[in-house]
């Protein structure tokens, strides 16, 4: 979002403190600074009486030092995570890592780096040439050559208690379904990484070319390269409110009204919304857009629907743009009647709902998921978007005002440790409520059934306007997969001339590759 520079608050040199004075000196500004969240509004904000009671006895968890920086705070934050860039050691970025590399990029090991030539991927991405290269190695340590040759190239899980006659089971050829992959996405897109893990540990990866082009950053793709995960942002979210509720004793058919900010107006129909409306995208809303900052969905809470909309299934990021304002009521970070005054109030109501929002999903959700660099805007090592066919770069920079449907910025490791903590390790969030949310759509896109189990999916993508052969594009997809495995992919322009659905590229590939006995 665009930043605003308010100096208009400040007259004659003395910061006007009174609302009423300045609302009528500024009002046809109004509406811009209910908006705004630059470090000039925020410091007016934070000398208002009114405001300082608020924060005073309303408002908990939030520090007012960090309010005066936040703009600050996402703007600058670079990503903790990058330590080594592994193209940087190679003359080109262009390089796959199969299924027989088990080891690869799996923490703690040792030795040396194994690369793949991209001429010796032509016929088959499993004859990947072992190039031993002792300088490289990721945030995870270095590989062991050995011990990738030791791992063997058997797809099946060891089951030393199976039944040794009952009848075989189908089962995922990993290395086709990776061949497959590549073969897709490698002439048709600017690049692209994927990671495969079984059991929470790394058995397939991919990387291919550039997330940013020569002359745009130069860096090339890996499976530690942040990007923005776009609309996978939306299970983070429901994965943070299934815990909160949880924790709180809150039925998911309770309604949300009651922990809406109090001044908001309540439209028709929105009284009856519950939690699980929200989360499987059947609230009733129908906006006809993706915009979810705090303005907006005020704006259509007061409107409502129409009583024949309740229960329909309408794909909405408003959905999960209300979470975040809903995590941070019933999270204990803000009062439902916080009342900041009439010029503050929209402005302070967001930005502490947003800090709310972020501070729970890193002490919930990323903390025990050993994720430390997830952030609400772009680092300098990001990721960009590009055309297909390459062309300049787009970063999209801060994107807090989408946060809760879109805006984090991540790897695929990181969305891998997720989705392993959530779907494991039966801590906060049970293994039996995973499952359950999971079934019931609750942050995912659906699920298919095929011959090996239930695949459960959750796609993200974001797109500057136009053609296909002109849109600047990232992509995401988060796979859950039978067999006890996950797989993420991220993507950087469209994928081919007619821009394919990344989601339907990994589903015909992984279809097309089950081994029936």
């Amino acid at each position: 979002m665009k930043r605003l520079f308010i100096a208009s608050v400040i007259i004659g040199g003395s910061l006007l403190t009174s609302n009423l004075a300045i609302a009528q000196e500024r009002r046809p500004l109004r509406a811009l600074m209910e908006r705004a969240v630059g470090e000039v509004e925020v410091r007016a904000a934070l000398n208002d009486p009114q405001v300082q009671e608020a924060l005073r006895t309303q408002v908990r968890g939030i520090d007012t030092r960090q309010l005066e920086q936040a703009s600050a705070r996402y703007a600058a934050r670079e990503n903790p995570i990058e330590v080594v860039d592994l193209d940087q050691d190679i003359a080109a970025p262009s390089r796959v890592l199969n299924a027989g590399q088990v080891a690869a990029l799996s923490a703690p090991q040792r030795g040396r780096r194994v690369t793949a030539s991209p001429d010796n991927l032509a016929p088959a991405v499993t004859r990947a040439t072992l190039a031993a290269r002792p300088e490289a190695q990721n945030r995870r340590g270095t590989i062991d050559v050995d011990a990738i040759r030791r791992a063997g190239t058997s797809n099946r899980p060891a089951n030393p208690g199976m039944d040794l006659n009952a009848p075989p089971m189908p089962t995922l050829d990993v290395n086709g379904f990776g061949e497959a992959v590549h073969a897709a996405l490698r002439n048709s897109t600017n690049g692209y990484t994927l990671r495969m893990r079984r059991g929470g540990q790394t058995n397939y990866t991919l990387q291919w070319n550039w997330a940013q082009n020569p002359g745009d950053g130069n860096r090339g793709w890996n499976p530690d390269r942040s990007m923005h995960i776009a609309s996978i942002s939306k299970f983070l979210t429901a994965v943070a409110l299934l815990d909160l509720l949880d924790r709180r004793n809150i039925d998911f058919d309770t309604t949300i009204a009651q922990y809406l900010p109090d001044y908001w107006t309540l439209g028709p129909n929105v009284g009856g919304i519950t939690f699980q409306e929200l989360m499987n995208h059947t609230s009733g809303f129908s906006t006809g857009g993706s915009d979810s900052s705090f303005a907006f969905m005020r704006q259509r809470v007061a409107a409502g629907f129409p009583a024949s909309q309740s229960g329909d299934y309408d794909y909405e990021n408003m959905n999960f743009g209300l979470m975040r304002i809903l995590i941070a009521t019933i999270g204990g970070y803000v009062d439902e009647d916080a009342n900041f005054g009439p010029l503050f109030n929209n402005m302070m109501w967001d930005l502490v709902t947003k800090m709310a929002y972020v501070d729970y999903m890193e002490t919930r959700v990323f903390a025990p998921a050993g994720v430390t660099g997830a952030s609400l805007a772009s680092a300098a090592s990001t990721a960009h978007g590009y055309t297909q066919t390459g062309a300049n770069g787009q970063d999209w920079g801060n994107l807090s005002d989408w946060a809760g449907g879109a805006a984090w910025h991540m790897s695929a490791d990181d969305v891998l440790d997720i989705a392993s903590w959530f779907r494991r390790s039966g801590g906060s969030i049970s293994r039996a409520r995973a499952t359950e949310a999971l079934q019931e759509g609750y942050g995912v896109d659906g699920s298919w059934n095929t011959a090996v189990g239930r695949i459960y999916h959750k796609n993200g993508s974001w797109r500057t306007g136009g053609d296909c052969d002109s849109r600047r594009q990232v992509q995401s997809i988060l796979f859950f997969l039978p067999e006890d495995m996950e797989v993420v992919v991220f993507v950087n322009s469209p994928i081919g001339a007619t821009c394919q659905s990344l989601r339907d590229v990994i589903r015909t590939a992984y279809v097309n590759n089950i081994d029936m006995p």
